[in-house]
């Protein structure tokens, strides 16, 4: 540690690790999952990306939710892993969608009870009843990239600050979250393909919704053979060959930045005991 560095700093400073997300093809992930319809939706997350989330960040009988669940990936994900959870969506054609593939999932032996609710992300207290207050142990989601945030994917030129639009997410749902709750917001990259959102958009919305960013990993949507990273998923763009340090090339593919935050609540977010005392 240098001299005179602040333990306090270096405590700010996210982890980070690398999730192989690419072991089985995308199409095996989703096999037998989804109605029919359900590949309409441009910005799926992958299930092996949601379920690694679930997992890592909460415990059977959690209460998950994805406050922006498009055709509900992370419900379908969480009720297979005995996760109860609940998913908005604006869009009612892909609620339907959700409600069907929750059906679905329970049909195909999971345990947790899921719900997908129609509904404005950004307004989660005019959609959620109240007895969900302090609930949440875990939110999924991910931001429609370079679109608006409620997911109308059929408006192509409309742009949205992402950052101030998931602000209001992320402060919706604080009032939800237990205290030790972990938030994860990912976001899906392309090497070939320049982003259209500042690279800090989701860390500033995560710090204007007060949340501590805690984690930045990087979820590789490939497997790895032989010092080599090989695309798994005939959907994802061409591989590119980058040059490393060393002068040798890397085999890289789409990834996907998966942000991962906690918040201290304040003593007006958290619910009195029986003898109406805050902790």
């Amino acid at each position: 540690m240098a001299d005179g560095q602040p333990i306090a700093s270096l405590m700010s400073v996210p982890q980070r690790s690398v999730w192989l997300l690419g072991q089985r093809p995308v199409d095996a992930q989703r096999r037998g999952k989804y109605v029919p319809g359900s590949a309409a939706h441009p910005q799926r997350m992958w299930p092996d990306l949601a379920t690694a989330a679930i997992i890592r960040y909460s415990q059977p009988g959690n209460l998950i939710l994805d406050p922006m669940a498009g055709v509900g990936t992370t419900l379908i994900e969480a009720v297979a892993a005995a996760r109860d959870t609940i998913g908005i969506e604006y869009e009612p054609n892909w609620v339907r969608l959700a409600q069907a593939n929750l059906h679905r999932a329970n049909q195909a032996g999971g345990t947790g009870q899921g719900t997908a609710l129609a509904g404005d992300a950004t307004a989660l207290s005019d959609v959620l009843p109240s007895a969900l207050r302090g609930r949440v142990a875990l939110v999924v989601t991910s931001p429609p990239h370079g679109r608006p945030l409620q997911g109308r994917v059929a408006n192509r030129t409309r742009r949205v600050d992402l950052a101030a639009g998931l602000t209001a997410v992320l402060t919706g749902c604080l009032p939800l979250l237990r205290p030790d709750a972990t938030v994860v917001v990912t976001l899906r990259r392309h090497p070939n393909h320049p982003p259209v959102d500042p690279p800090d958009a989701i860390p500033a919305a995560g710090a204007g919704a007060g949340l501590t960013l805690i984690e930045h990993n990087i979820g590789v949507l490939a497997d790895a053979h032989d010092g080599q990273l090989v695309p798994t998923s005939p959907s994802s763009p061409p591989a590119t060959t980058a040059p490393r340090r060393d002068g040798s090339s890397l085999h890289t593919s789409a990834y996907e930045d998966i942000y991962v935050f906690r918040h201290q609540p304040t003593t007006d977010l958290v619910a009195p005991d029986q003898h109406g005392v805050r902790p």
